[in-house]
C-alpha cells in the first residue's frame, strides 16, 4: 500500500540520518560531559542560599543520601512536585542543552558557573562569623555522614547523571536539534553517544558485586560465581530477545553497524556478564587482566578480524552480529578497569577523609596516564572505534569516565553535598527506567516523524520525556519501591 511504502520510505530516511557520523573532537565529548559537576555545583549553591534565605525545600535536608532516601516519603505532593520542577531545572535542563547546542555551550557554563558563585558568596554573606573561628578544616563536621556513610556519593551522583545523560541521547539523536557530530559513529572517532554502552559498562563495574566482596574481604568459588552470574545475565537474555522481537515485528529503524542485525545492548551486557565471571580476575588485579584482554583483543585486530569486522559478508548468524560479539571483549576491558576502581573508592569508614583524599590522588594521577595512553595509541596503534571497541576506545572511555568522577569527588572535597531528589531516585531504579526510557523513545518515534519535527516541538517533546522520566524515577522513590530483574 502507499502507506506501507511512505513507511518504508520514511524508515530509509531515519536510518540514513543516523548513520555516517564521523564524530567530533575528544575536547568537545569532554566539554559536553562537563555539564554534569557544573550543573552539580549549581544546585548545591542554589540550595544552600536558599536555605541561607530561610527557605528549605527538603524536610530534615541532610546531604548524605540515606537520609534523603529516609525523608522522601514525608514530602507531601506539593512539595515533591516543587522538589522536582527545581531540580529538573537545575539539572536536567542544563543536560538538554548540553547534548543539542554547540553555539552557546561555553556561554551557559559560564552564566551556570558565575550563578553559582553567586549564590555561594550570598552564604558566605548569611554566615555569622565566629570570633574564634577555628582553623579550616578539609572536612567539615557536617560532611561526616557522606564520607562514612552506606553510599558513596561521588560514585551515586555519577551513576545516576550518566544514566540521564544516555536518556536524553538516545531520544535526542532521533531530533535535528541533535547535532550529528554526537551521534554513534559509523567506523572510527569519537563521539558523545560513542561513550553511552561504555559508561554503563563502566558504572555497572564500580558498585558490582566483586568490587563490593572486594572491600567485604569475602570470597566465592569459581563455580558459585559461574552459577551466580548465570542467573543474572538470565533476565538480559530474554530483555535482548524482547528488543529483537519488538523491533523486527514493528518494522523499526535500526543501525546495523553498531551492533549487527540481532544482537543489542542486553545481549552485550550479558556476554561482558560471562566472559568476566570465567575470566574470575581478583579485583586488586582487575585492571592488569583488563589491559590484557584488550592488547590480545587489539592484536586479534591487527591480525585480520578488524578486516572481518568491517568488510566481510553478513553471511551468517556470527558474521551478522560481528560488531555485536567481538566488541564485548573491549567492553569486557572497560568493566575490569572500573572494578578495580571501585575497590579503590568503595571502602568506607571512620577514616574516610583521608581515603577520600587518597583516591582523589589516585583518580588523578590514574586519569592523566589514561589520556596520556589514549593519545598515543590513538596516534601510534589505532584510530578510536567504538564499532569494534578497539585498544583506544577503552583508554579513552576509561579516561573519560575517571576524569567525571574525579571532578565529583573533588567537589564532595570542596562543597558540601546536598539533596538530591531525582538522581538518587534514578540511582535506585536505574536499568528499569533505562528499560522505560527505551520504550518512550520507540513510542515516539512511532508516532511521529522526529526528523521532521521543528526545533521548538524537538525542544518540547524531549523536556516533556525527561520530566515524565524523572517523575517516574521520583514516585518509584517515594513508593520505596526496588525493581530488579534478579
Amino acid at each position: 500500500s502507499l502507506r506501507a511504502m511512505d513507511r518504508a520510505a520514511y524508515k530509509a530516511e531515519h536510518e540514513l540520518f543516523v548513520a555516517g557520523s564521523a564524530g567530533t573532537s575528544t575536547a568537545e565529548v569532554v566539554q559536553v560531559a562537563l555539564v554534569i559537576p557544573i550543573a552539580v555545583l549549581l544546585h548545591r549553591s542554589v540550595h544552600y542560599a536558599l536555605c541561607s534565605a530561610g527557605v528549605s525545600l527538603y524536610p530534615h535536608a541532610h546531604p548524605d543520601s540515606s537520609q534523603v532516601h529516609a525523608h522522601a516519603g514525608e514530602l507531601s505532593f506539593a512539595s515533591t512536585l516543587l522538589v522536582v520542577l527545581f531540580e529538573f531545572s537545575l539539572l536536567v535542563v542544563p543536560t538538554i542543552a548540553a547534548c543539542t547546542t554547540r553555539q552557546w555551550r561555553t556561554h551557559m557554563y559560564v552564566a551556570m558557573l558565575a550563578l553559582a558563585f553567586l549564590c555561594h558568596g550570598f552564604v558566605l554573606m548569611k554566615r555569622k562569623p565566629s570570633a574564634k573561628a577555628p582553623r579550616s578544616r578539609p572536612f567539615p563536621s557536617s560532611w561526616l555522614a557522606v564520607l562514612q556513610g552506606k553510599h558513596v556519593h561521588c560514585i551515586s551522583l555519577y551513576r545516576a547523571y550518566m544514566m540521564v545523560l544516555t536518556c536524553v541521547c538516545i531520544l535526542a539523536v532521533d531530533f535535528r536539534v541533535f547535532p550529528r557530530a554526537f551521534a554513534k559513529t559509523e567506523t572510527f572517532g569519537q563521539s558523545v553517544m560513542d561513550v553511552g554502552v561504555g559508561c554503563f559498562v563502566f558504572a555497572s563495574a564500580l558498585v558490582s558485586k566483586q568490587a563490593q566482596a572486594s572491600t567485604r574481604g569475602d570470597s566465592q568459588s569459581y563455580a558459585r560465581v559461574i552459577k551466580r552470574t548465570l542467573l543474572k545475565v538470565s533476565p538480559l537474555l530474554v530483555l535482548g530477545f524482547i528488543r529483537l522481537i519488538g523491533t523486527k515485528s514493528t518494522d523499526y529503524q535500526e543501525h546495523v553497524s553498531e551492533y549487527g542485525v540481532h544482537w543489542n545492548f542486553f545481549f552485550t551486557l550479558a556476554g561482558i556478564s560471562l566472559i568476566v565471571s570465567l575470566l574470575n580476575p581478583p579485583p586488586n588485579h582487575a585492571i592488569a587482566t583488563g589491559v590484557g584482554v584488550a592488547a590480545c583483543y587489539q592484536l586479534a585486530l591487527w591480525l585480520g578480524l578488524q578486516d572481518y569486522i568491517l568488510n566481510a559478508p553478513r553471511t551468517n548468524l556470527l558474521a551478522m552480529n560481528k560488531e555485536g560479539v567481538f566488541s564485548c571483549f573491549g567492553y569486557v576491558a572497560i568493566f575490569l578497569c572500573g572494578l578495580q576502581l571501585g575497590t579503590i573508592l568503595l571502602p568506607r569508614g571512620s577514616d574516610a577523609a583521608r581515603k577520600m583524599k587518597d583516591s582523589l590522588l589516585v583518580m588523578g594521577g590514574t586519569d592523566a596516564v589514561c589520556w596520556l595512553l589514549t593519545l598515543l595509541s590513538g596516534m601510534y596503534i589505532a584510530e578510536n572505534s567504538r564499532r569494534m571497541a578497539n585498544l583506544t576506545y577503552v583508554l579513552f572511555t576509561v579516561s573519560y569516565n575517571v576524569l567525571v568522577l574525579f571532578l565529583l569527588l573533588a567537589m564532595d572535597m570542596f562543597f558540601e553535598p546536598a539533596p538530591q531528589l531525582i538522581l538518587f531516585s534514578i540511582n535506585r531504579n536505574s536499568l528499569v527506567l533505562f528499560l522505560v526510557a527505551n520504550l518512550m523513545t520507540g513510542g515516539i518515534n512511532l508516532s511521529m516523524h522526529t526528523i521532521y519535527a521543528s526545533d521548538v516541538l524537538a525542544y518540547a517533546i524531549i523536556g516533556a520525556y525527561m520530566l515524565a522520566f524523572s517523575t517516574l524515577a521520583v514516585i518509584l522513590h517515594k513508593a520505596d519501591l526496588t525493581l530488579r530483574f534478579w
